[in-house]
């Protein structure tokens, strides 16, 4: 990835955290790592070499590898918005389903390494896939610099209201019993 263009992305995440709502944007911006579990970031094909200024000076291509419709989509059709707004460049969202994501991220994996081919990378694809996936097409972390860190999820697990109040997941305290519904 070009210093140039790493730095200039960066900078841009940073003027737009706070500015996507409920969508997030919540976390720290930088080089500090991919992520922990249920987070999302932006990621770019790795180390190229840098050059002078004018990035971006053409449409940069977000990568989302889930299908369109889901969380992470939308998560990425937010930041392009804003992110092509940041940088006054379009920033086209394209998705590339399948195989839990590993299709897309190998396709940015495969990619120039100059900045116009991002990734919205999330644990799956990142920390889940090489532990799953005997022959990954790509290595988390040779191929890929992280940018920024978009959001934080978690996972839960639900039943139907139904079930029955002497389930472990159902315990209430006291204080649940006396408010009213």
């Amino acid at each position: 990835m070009e210093r140039s263009a790493a730095w200039t992305l960066r900078g841009a995440l940073a003027r737009m955290r706070g500015c996507l709502g409920a969508a997030g944007m919540a976390g720290a911006v930088g080089v500090a790592g991919l992520g922990g579990v249920g987070s999302a970031c932006v990621l770019l094909a790795s180390s190229g070499p840098a050059r002078a200024g004018g990035y971006p000076d053409k449409p940069i291509r977000l990568v989302v590898p889930f299908p369109p419709g889901g969380g992470t989509d939308v998560l990425g059709r937010l930041v392009a918005v804003r992110l092509g707004a940041e940088l006054k460049q379009t920033v086209v969202v394209e998705n590339v389903a399948g195989a839990t994501g590993t299709i897309g991220s190998a396709q940015v994996a495969r990619a120039a390494p100059d900045g116009y081919t991002l990734l919205l990378g999330i644990s799956a694809t990142h920390a889940i896939a090489p532990s799953v996936f005997p022959r990954l097409p790509y290595a988390p972390l040779r191929d890929f610099a992280p940018v920024a860190r978009l959001a934080y999820g978690g996972n839960v697990l639900a039943s139907t209201s139904s079930t029955s109040s002497t389930s472990s997941t159902s315990r209430t305290t006291k204080s649940d019993e006396e408010t009213p519904a």
